[in-house]
């Protein structure tokens, strides 16, 4: 399986190395292998000014679920920017970030 997770990951890096959704899906593909580095740094490099952000959530739930909480806190509070920058509603939008964020908190106490 780890091989053909590679194969696929060489496919859809040849044909679009920077293209966001590719580099997402890389990113996940290579959490579900257990290479938390390796997708950290596909996810890390979608460009900033990307209009996705589905790389976000899931870099921060990896970063949760493998127990570096302030890494995942530092990652929802970029969540928070990029929804305020893009003009989200933060009323709105805001409130499932915020509501990790002090979960992730709480659970240090």
């Amino acid at each position: 399986m780890a091989d053909l997770g590679r194969i696929e990951e060489a496919v859809a890096l040849r044909l679009a190395p920077k293209d966001v959704y590719v580099l997402t899906a890389a990113g996940d593909l290579c959490a579900k292998l257990g290479r938390h580095d390796e997708a950290i740094a596909y996810w890390d490099s979608v460009p900033k000014d990307s209009s996705s952000i589905s790389h976000l959530f899931a870099k921060v739930e990896l970063l949760a679920g493998i127990g570096k909480k302030e890494g995942a806190i530092k990652q929802y509070e970029e969540i928070m920017e990029w929804l305020e920058v893009h003009g989200y509603n933060m009323e709105l939008e805001g409130v499932y970030p915020c509501r990790r964020i002090e979960e992730l908190k709480s659970n240090d106490e």
